[in-house]
């Protein structure tokens, strides 16, 4: 994340002209020690724990591009989308949307008779 719109914009062309690599800036500029050694690589993202501006601009890039500077509530985003993964029914995905929705009802119910019980 960088403070400074002008300084994400001058990094966002310096990639595209090929000056300097996306871990490259990575290693210089993002303060997580962690993700500055992987390079900026934060791996598999889904879209449910992104902001809608971010995920919005993700979502909307086809393929395996550098996207322009994204502003964020602390500062400026330069995002590399790797790849766009489609999303698959498995059948451990499918048990699990049946046991959140099973849960989900059951609560539902429950709510109903404490709301019974307590008038």
């Amino acid at each position: 994340m960088l403070a400074d719109q002008a300084m994400a914009e001058e990094l966002y062309e310096s990639i595209q002209e090929e000056e300097i690599s996306f871990q490259e800036v990575a290693h210089r500029y993002i303060e997580d020690v962690e993700l500055r050694r992987k390079g900026g690589y934060r791996g598999t993202v889904y879209r449910k724990d992104l902001r809608p501006n971010l995920s919005s601009a993700i979502f909307a890039s086809d393929s395996s591009r550098l996207l322009k500077p994204l502003q964020g509530d602390q500062g400026f985003h330069l995002i590399f989308v790797e790849e766009i993964l489609k999303p698959k029914l498995t059948e451990e995905l499918a048990l699990k949307i049946g046991v959140d929705l099973f849960n989900g009802w059951v609560k539902e119910k429950i709510q109903e008779i404490e709301y019974e019980l307590s008038n």
